[in-house]
């Protein structure tokens, strides 16, 4: 069985999972494993396409032949439609059978009365993970004689998703995505844009809530257990038969035993989205090469160093994203999306229409209750199992305190 298991709306501190709500969450990884390959490669495939495009136009500015670079593109061009019909096979085979599995995780989990003592147990906030930070900034050229309002949305709620995704999960990165690619849309139809600038960052916070003491009622467990595995019941009022369960084990093996589980923690991450709709700029292949050097910069790692503080972001990143926005001839509108930040000046999980001077507020003000572990949303859970010997042991401890002495028993 799993010590940790993806994040699921079902479930939170002290739920009982049942053991067919595991085996479909695990299921569930697996479909979404086959849709997230297909869209990373249709995603790696956009941003060659982007790359290339740049190449080419500094290959221009400079007088070279781009030929043999065309023919190239061209190629690329055909594999990203290849892989643009494998995504959307892969996502509509298996979304149906997703929601099917997350309707009975639901209806496992939702008729089980968890066994905790909640008056004995005690959630506390511990460093118990790592805190890990992902930054990103892309440039997304709209290039309306190519491209529809749907397509570029797509190539920018892709590449979103796949930044969110190794951090927060399939679920959230196909909300922001989702998020993303609407807002988008709607933006790209009914304005003038030129490109679009994300700047995206997801972060793994180190503070998880943990039960500290975790107390469980021994009483409610066996029955919990009973109703689970009929076939398999501990009888409370044959104690041989529970002292012998306890020193013996279960006759199944590992693999095969039965058990339960109960979510006994939960480790948070978060994720900041600015979306700049650009709809103007003097010199689109100049700010283009900005945005270039912006990256390569973000590669190095030198503007986040003191995320706790915030002003590792203030003095460098929030600073040149600013710097490259107050160009000369650059319009632009911004919207936010966020997951996990608890400022109110923040729409948790919603869009937000704000200036460069608010997003950069709030990416700093991100920044740092990121860093003090103040914000977060769950994204794995701490499971705790029970099988049949640990309960029988359980309750001869606390109703037969002989056990203890058994020198058949082995406390460890």
């Amino acid at each position: 069985m799993p010590s940790t298991i993806p994040y699921d709306p079902s479930l939170a501190l002290i739920s009982v999972v049942h053991p067919d709500a595991i085996k479909h969450t695990q299921e569930v990884t697996r479909l979404q494993e086959g849709v997230n390959a297909a869209e990373e490669n249709l995603g790696s495939l956009m941003s060659s396409k982007r790359s290339l495009e740049m190449t080419k136009a500094e290959l221009k500015n400079l007088g070279i032949d781009t030929h043999q670079l065309d023919a190239e593109m061209s190629r690329l061009v055909r594999d990203i439609d290849a892989a643009t019909a494998k995504y959307a096979q892969a996502k509509v085979v298996a979304a149906p059978q997703i929601a099917l599995l997350r309707q009975e995780i639901r209806a496992k989990s939702a008729k089980l009365e968890s066994p905790v003592d909640q008056a004995r147990s005690t959630a506390k906030t511990l460093p118990l993970a790592a805190d890990t930070l992902n930054v990103d900034v892309q440039w997304f050229a709209f290039e309306k004689t190519t491209q529809n309002s749907g397509a570029h949305a797509r190539q920018v709620a892709s590449h979103v998703a796949g930044l969110i995704r190794g951090v927060l999960g399939a679920d959230r990165a196909t909300a922001a995505s989702d998020a993303v690619y609407a807002q988008l849309r709607r933006r790209t139809e009914t304005g003038d844009v030129v490109g679009t600038l994300v700047l995206t960052i997801s972060c793994a916070h180190r503070n998880a809530s943990v039960l500290a003491p975790f107390a469980l009622d021994i009483d409610k467990a066996i029955e919990l257990w009973n109703d689970l595995f009929p076939g398999r019941r501990l009888d409370t009022t044959d104690e041989k038969k529970l002292i012998a369960c306890a020193v013996n084990g279960d006759v199944l093996d590992a693999e095969h035993r039965e058990r339960f589980s109960i979510v006994s923690g939960t480790t948070f991450g978060s994720s900041f989205i600015g979306v700049v709709h650009v709809q103007s700029a003097n010199d689109l292949d100049e700010f283009g090469s900005v945005i270039t050097n912006l990256q390569s910069r973000l590669g190095a790692g030198n503007w986040v160093s003191d995320m706790g503080s915030g002003r590792g972001a203030n003095a460098g990143l929030a600073n040149e994203l600013r710097n490259m926005l107050s160009q000369d001839g650059v319009r632009f509108e911004v919207t936010l999306f966020t997951n996990g930040e608890p400022s109110s000046n923040m729409g948790n999980g919603e869009d937000k229409r704000t200036d460069v001077n608010g997003m950069l507020v709030n990416l700093e003000q991100y920044f740092k209750e990121a860093g003090e572990g103040k914000s977060g949303v769950p994204i794995n859970y701490y499971l705790k199992d029970f099988d049949m010997r640990t309960l029988a042991e359980l309750w001869l401890i606390k109703y037969s305190p002989g056990f203890l002495g058994s020198a058949k028993f082995d406390e460890n």
